[in-house]
């Protein structure tokens, strides 16, 4: 995610770790968006500290020793947040999982006063979101049915009620994305969107769902573009190498005609790029075979630096595996590192941290009017 100049605030969250809802780290998605919405209803440049702390109903309330956290937002009444997206109209939506029976919606929309459903809700989580050429809003993850209508994992609302995209795909959508070219890209772990054979990635636009290219050979769990417009996906894709023994590759390329890997990094689940054209891939990798036959250690994230990818700043560690579920670039072009880990760099910072291209910081200072920026893939 980069920062750019806009009218509004549009904050897009990445869900990954599935298996684990509460365990994805939103210390920095909330954190921005509680900075964010109190700029909404009360403009201000005083700077915020973001800082990791607890969370109470999925966002976060007042904590007692900091007065900076707001607590007017309440919660939502779902299992897990996974998403936060800002709208064009600057209003705020939620998304996340609900109990297994539960009747509560996995949407939520954020009026200006009180948290509303969106819907009448899903039978399984919603880990996406976005919105389309036409401002209508988008929602992909785990689920069947929404409202009570056929929704085969990708949703659209109508303002009124939820309708199934194009016919949906058939398994979970991990990662959503408009394009540059207004379409919607769509990732995750499904073989078919509608009637189109379409391996993990598919691209929606008002006449339907189109592959891209022959597709890819495993899960889709992050969508992004560079500066050149040109499509980058991260997640988990088999390949045979010559001794005939398969692995995986963690990010891949389309120039238009072709899919390509960009190195020989392990599965990804998470993308940024940076303002200069830096490309950043966050995961729970720890080495990978580099120049010369040589593992390199990157510990969670790395940076491509057009031939190999290289560590950041001693990468995040962890006693267990550490893993890295989201990056964002600020408009100083420092890199916002969020995921589980106890460390980065060797100094001690839970589950989130800053990275300025010289030692990772474990506060980030917002001092801009969030009324004229916005946070956006």
């Amino acid at each position: 995610m980069a920062l750019r100049s806009t009218p509004h605030t549009r904050l897009f969250g990445r869900a990954v770790g599935l298996s684990s809802p509460m365990g994805f780290a939103l210390s920095l998605a909330l954190a921005l968006f509680i900075h964010s919405a109190v700029a909404h209803a009360a403009p201000t440049s005083k700077p915020v500290r973001m800082a990791s702390t607890s969370l109470s109903r999925n966002t976060a309330n007042l904590v007692s020793d900091d007065a900076r956290w707001d607590s007017r937002f309440g919660g939502v009444e779902n299992s897990g947040v996974f998403v936060l997206l800002w709208a064009p109209d600057g209003s705020l939506y939620a998304g996340g999982v609900v109990a297994p029976g539960s009747s509560r919606s996995a949407v939520y929309h954020w009026d200006g006063a009180s948290w509303q459903p969106v819907g009448f809700g899903f039978d399984g989580g919603v880990y996406c979101m976005a919105f389309d050429a036409q401002g209508r809003l988008v929602v992909g993850g785990d689920f069947a049915s929404a409202d009570g209508s056929l929704a085969r994992n990708i949703a659209r609302w109508d303002g009124s009620h939820w309708s199934e995209l194009g016919g949906g795909v058939d398994a979970t959508v991990r990662a959503l994305t408009r394009g540059p070219d207004g379409a919607l890209y769509v990732g995750g772990d499904f073989s078919h969107a509608g009637n189109v054979v379409a391996p993990h990635i598919a691209r929606w636009t008002a006449t339907g769902w189109t592959a891209i290219g022959s597709g890819l050979p495993g899960f889709v769990s992050a969508i992004a573009f560079d500066y050149r417009g040109t499509l980058h996906v991260g997640g988990g894709f088999a390949y045979t190498d010559p001794q005939g023994f398969t692995s995986f590759r963690g990010v891949a390329r389309w120039d238009g005609a072709t899919w390509s890997y960009v190195g020989l990094i392990a599965p990804t689940t998470s993308l940024a790029f940076g303002r200069l054209g830096e490309f950043y891939a966050g995961g729970a990798f720890g080495s990978y075979l580099g120049p010369g036959g040589q593992f390199v250690q990157i510990n969670g994230i790395a940076r491509w630096d057009g031939t190999n990818w290289l560590p950041v700043g001693g990468g995040v560690e962890a006693s267990v595996t550490p893993r890295v579920r989201a990056l964002a670039v600020a408009q100083d072009n420092s890199l916002l590192v969020a995921g589980s880990f106890e460390s980065a760099g060797g100094q001690s910072f839970r589950n989130i941290a800053s990275w300025n291209g010289t030692a990772p910081a474990a506060y980030i200072i917002v001092t801009l009017n969030p009324l004229n920026m916005s946070l956006s893939e």
